[in-house]
């Protein structure tokens, strides 16, 4: 009978040689792994590193719009306290006026300064008024114009 189809029969050297070769290879995919590995966490790291400097420079950023923005609310409430002031000090002279206007006698009751004026006014009349009776008075006649 003849030969058998198929390839030749390999060598001791030649299986070998192809052991070494299979370990070379696994060996050089384990290593192209590891690469590959360690390109992508380098790049997840890179990844974050950039998100969490724009989430900084986010914060940072928004900080400096709020500081803006309640510089602004500052602002404003002191400019309506300004105007309300007015407003207030505006309508204090227009009922101070009418009660100018009005001649009435009587004092303010919420300002001390014009109920003190007012008792002194009270105090100086009614001196005056006893003083006027004194020099009227005629020793012997009574009232001067009072013939009674």
């Amino acid at each position: 009978m003849g030969k058998k189809g198929g390839p030749p029969k390999k060598s001791k050297k030649q299986l070998e040689e192809e052991a070494l070769q299979a370990l070379e290879d696994a060996r050089k995919e384990a290593n192209a792994a590891k690469v590959r590995e360690m390109a992508n966490r380098m790049t997840a790291d890179a990844q974050i590193r950039a998100s969490l400097d724009r989430e900084r420079e986010e914060a940072k950023e928004e900080a400096m719009r709020l500081e803006y923005e309640s510089g602004m609310v500052e602002y404003g409430k002191s400019k309506r306290w300004t105007v309300l002031g007015k407003i207030r000090q505006a309508e204090r002279e227009r009922v101070e006026w009418e009660e100018f206007a009005a001649c009435s006698g009587r004092p303010n009751i919420r300002r001390e300064a014009d109920i003190v004026t007012y008792e002194q006014w009270l105090e100086a009349d009614a001196e005056e008024g006893r003083l006027f009776s004194v020099s009227q008075y005629k020793p012997g006649l009574g009232m001067a114009n009072n013939e009674g």
